[in-house]
């Protein structure tokens, strides 16, 4: 008998070639239940199924957990977005709606009149006396002469020189308040007004109000004073204005919203001695006893520093409440 081929042995020219040995058998795979993928088809959630095992035991629904137990199923579906409790909000931009909101609810920034302006105590229905001197630029006195003033100042800086802001920044540390001075050519435009208050305000930031320098230079026209106004109701300073004629430019800016008082008297226009100073300031508290509130405009040099620490030593000024500019400009909404 022939011996039996070696089965190791590789086929030889003309004879068939012989099947592997079977592989070890594992268990087959469950039968698909649906239509196979195709090798193209995106990845569905089967493909990342678990190893194959012991099949696990179903679950039951939600419906039959709250019929065993009366309670609603753990577990469910939350559904849609809008079905959440009211005002719940999960890992969302703000919306429209949301800006909206926070728009409408968000506290308006405070204007440069309440947010500069040095607090003072007055009771209620008290005459009410402010003095502003004017600081027009380089001289003999600056923010050091009024350091410790026994009442309260307001102090009117000159934009146009190059300390404005040097000055404003050493009134603000010795606690008083300040303002600016404002004027216009007689042949300004509303333009020509929009574009010096904007200077104006990069001079003299702090500024409460703006003060007119001489009569006249801020209400040059019927136009220019609606301007003025206009531009003063938008940035949230006071007005303080010489009074001219019939008041036509105050009556003007303070329909448009803005906060105006007009000058009662300058106390050394002309020069004044200390005596004659004493007496405008008389006639000044004469004045806020019996209309409610006056204003008087000086300047800052020797004689008229003296005038107002004597006069301010005397009982006479116990009359009327000495305050800041901006407390006159304010009265009317104290009032409300």
């Amino acid at each position: 008998a022939a011996p039996a081929p070696d089965l190791a042995a590789p086929a030889t020219d003309g004879e068939a070639p012989r099947a592997p040995e079977a592989a070890p058998s594992r268990p087959a795979p469950p039968a698909e239940t649906s239509d196979p993928v195709a090798p193209d088809a995106p990845a569905s959630d089967s493909d990342f199924a678990a190893p194959d095992g012991p099949e696990a035991p179903a679950l039951p629904t939600d419906e039959e957990t709250a019929a065993e137990d009366g309670r609603a199923g753990l577990g469910r579906q939350a559904g849609t977005i809008g079905n959440l409790a009211p005002e719940v909000r999960i890992n969302r931009l703000p919306g429209a709606d949301a800006r909206e909101t926070e728009t409408e609810t968000a506290p308006a920034p405070r204007a440069p009149l309440e947010r500069f302006a040095v607090p003072s105590d007055a009771p209620a229905g008290a005459p009410l006396m402010a003095i502003v001197l004017l600081d027009d630029g380089p001289g003999p006195f600056g923010p050091e002469a009024l350091a410790g003033f026994p009442f309260p100042l307001t102090v009117a800086v000159d934009p146009d020189w190059e300390g404005a802001e040097a000055a404003m920044r050493g009134y603000r540390a010795q606690g008083i308040e300040v303002a600016v001075l404002g004027a216009l050519p007689d042949s300004a435009g509303p333009r020509d007004a929009e574009v010096a208050m904007q200077a104006w305000a990069r001079a003299v930031p702090e500024a409460v109000a703006v003060l007119e320098a001489e009569v006249g230079t801020l209400q040059g026209s019927r136009a220019l004073s609606e301007q003025i106004g206009a531009i003063l109701a938008d940035t949230g300073h006071g007005l303080v204005l010489h009074s001219q004629g019939l008041d036509t430019g105050a009556a003007l800016a303070a329909r448009a919203g803005v906060p105006t008082v007009t000058i009662f008297r300058e106390i050394d226009a002309e020069g004044e001695d200390s005596n004659a100073i004493r007496r405008n300031l008389d006639q000044a508290a004469f004045r806020a006893r019996t209309e409610g509130a006056s204003v008087m405009l000086g300047r800052l040099r020797a004689e008229t520093i003296s005038a107002l620490l004597l006069w301010g030593l005397q009982d006479r000024e116990r009359n009327v409440t000495l305050v800041p500019v901006s407390k006159v400009l304010m009265r009317g909404q104290d009032a409300e």
